[in-house]
């Protein structure tokens, strides 16, 4: 019966260091791709045509992070390695068959990787004063334009470049399951399920065609708390190496990621203070990489931003702050404070027009209008799924239960679930879903401390809590990815239409001039106007906005 025992046991070890070595490495070829880039900007040299080709190394060099030994930890690592491979060609192979639609994705963040790859250099020179949304370019962190810029020099395809979206999602998933899959007071099959629906937050599935960067945020922010409870377990020094990587980032995807980053690393502290784990050492290296996430991986924004407009977080903050979420908050909504908005968002029915009141909702009941929804990149109230306010509920319900929980997992992840509240509650504006992707994990906490109880009946009820936000996020998933192929697929047939005419056509972009790619990819002729088009019904080219022309016809 032992011997069963400590077989199982170590088939289980085994199984958690392939995952980790897997989703760490994933991690560490992100990371070096934006380290060479970056490097390459930094020697005026541009971004070299050999960075993903070299950042694959990465792969192999993390392996060094596992545990098993003899013949095991080469087969492990090379196990690993082959997945992380699969993974990266599988996430930008699919996202290479989509085009992204979001607004936000053709406005300014295509705008910027095609500005990269034209050879601007954002830590030497001044944007050029004709690019649209130059704020924005400017002034938001660069660190996933230039991962995008990287990865289109494979082929020229940018489209594949928003893979990225499910290569984080791949590694927050593969590492919280081997971080789940060490504390055996959790079932394997209750691993898997909590780390599935961790990493398929509604905000990361509804982003992930497009070059949003919310979604991306979500996943490293969840892939940060899994490092941290494999920190608890047992503290090595490689893990911390992986944990500063998320943490550098995180801080350079969206300027919130300061916010987080540091709350996420207070949590941590915290949780290793209550089990009298190494926190001096933990603390010394989040800081020292926070340093230099901003200082030196963040030169542009953070350092330029303060030079040149007096605080790193500018627009949103300093002498020429802007407030881009005025006219974007439902009504009422400016009035209240942020814990208010995020009350009313989170109960509300979702919705994508602004000027819409929020409209509380039956918490677990939903019909198809409401799953429609969240065909785009950008929901605003209940951006979280139609059933995740009945799984909040469910977790309310749930803490009732913690008692339950195993002392040692009830005292650490009580600290992980406030921490995680707190890092919601500092953001004023995280009733915008995407602005607070990780308000999804709190009831999913709360259902983890339930599964790795005793008592049957607490087992049962913290499966129904966990299942109620799995199916949170297939719903979603079942909404988007059809309305994405067959949006996707109109617009490719509408652009081959286009360019079998073989006629020039005078093309207004309109606020997405990078969309010149597309037409380019597709073999289409074109001159652009920035002026009015000379004929009396233009045709409409692309979503939103962007019409032509045939050449000659008025």
């Amino acid at each position: 019966m032992n011997e069963h025992k400590n077989v199982q046991c170590g088939t289980r070890h085994l199984a958690a260091e392939f995952f980790i070595a897997t989703g760490g490495g994933l991690i560490a070829f992100v990371f070096a791709v934006y380290l060479i880039a970056l490097g390459g900007l930094a020697l005026n040299y541009g971004i070299p045509d050999y960075t993903v080709a070299f950042s694959l190394a990465a792969i192999l060099l993390w392996g060094g992070a596992i545990e098993a030994y003899g013949k095991n930890r080469w087969a492990i690592l090379v196990l690993a390695a082959l997945l992380a491979l699969f993974v990266l060609y599988t996430s930008y192979d699919i996202a290479s068959r989509f085009f992204d639609i979001s607004w936000d994705g053709m406005a300014y963040h295509q705008g910027a990787i095609l500005l990269l790859l034209e050879g601007w250099n954002p830590l030497t020179e001044p944007i050029p004063k004709h690019v649209a949304y130059a704020t924005q370019i400017e002034a938001y962190p660069k660190a996933v334009w230039l991962i995008a810029a990287a990865i289109q020099q494979i082929d020229g395809d940018l489209e594949a470049a928003k893979g990225l979206h499910f290569v984080l999602a791949a590694a927050a998933f593969f590492l919280l399951f081997g971080a789940f899959l060490k504390l055996h007071r959790l079932s394997a099959w209750a691993a898997g399920l909590l780390s599935v629906t961790a990493a398929l937050n509604p905000v990361v599935i509804y982003q992930s065609l497009s070059f949003y960067v919310d979604g991306l945020l979500g996943s490293l922010f969840t892939a940060l708390i899994a490092l941290s409870i494999l920190l608890l377990y047992k503290f090595r020094w490689r893990l911390v190496v992986i944990f500063s990587m998320v943490l550098i980032l995180l801080i350079n995807t969206k300027q919130t990621g300061i916010l987080y980053g540091a709350l996420g690393c207070l949590t941590l502290l915290a949780m290793l203070w209550t089990r009298n784990g190494p926190w001096l050492q933990v603390s010394g290296a989040t800081l020292a990489s926070g340093l230099l996430a901003i200082g030196l991986f963040g030169y542009s924004p953070y350092v330029t931003n303060t030079l040149e407009h007096g605080h790193p977080l500018y627009p949103i903050f300093g002498g020429e702050r802007a407030d881009f979420e005025l006219g974007h908050r439902p009504p009422g909504l400016d009035e209240i404070s942020g814990p208010e908005r995020l009350f009313h968002s989170t109960l509300a029915k979702p919705t994508l027009a602004p000027k819409q009141e929020p409209e509380l909702k039956i918490p677990f009941l939903t019909n198809s209008d409401e799953i429609k929804i969240f065909r785009g990149a950008d929901i605003r109230l209940g951006g979280w799924g139609v059933l995740f306010s009945g799984g909040l509920m469910l977790g309310i319900i749930g803490l009732l239960l913690v008692w339950a929980a195993p002392k040692g997992y009830r005292s650490v992840g009580l600290v992980l679930l406030f921490g995680v509240i707190f890092t919601v509650l500092a953001n004023p504006e995280a009733w915008w879903a995407r602005f607070a992707p990780q308000w999804v994990l709190v009831p999913l906490i709360v259902g983890g401390l339930l599964l790795s109880s005793s008592r049957r009946s607490v087992r049962i009820f913290g499966f129904s809590l966990a299942a109620t936000l799995l199916m949170n996020g297939l719903l979603v998933a079942f909404s988007y990815y059809p309305f994405q192929a067959n949006y996707t697929m109109q617009q490719k047939d509408h652009l081959e239409k286009i360019a079998a005419t073989e006629t020039l056509i005078l093309v207004d972009f309109g606020d997405f001039p990078a969309n010149r790619v597309r037409l380019e990819n597709a073999g289409i002729r074109y001159v652009e106007l920035r002026r009015r088009l000379p004929c009396r019904k233009p045709h409409r080219i692309f979503p939103y906005q962007g019409s032509f022309c045939f050449a000659g016809v008025r």
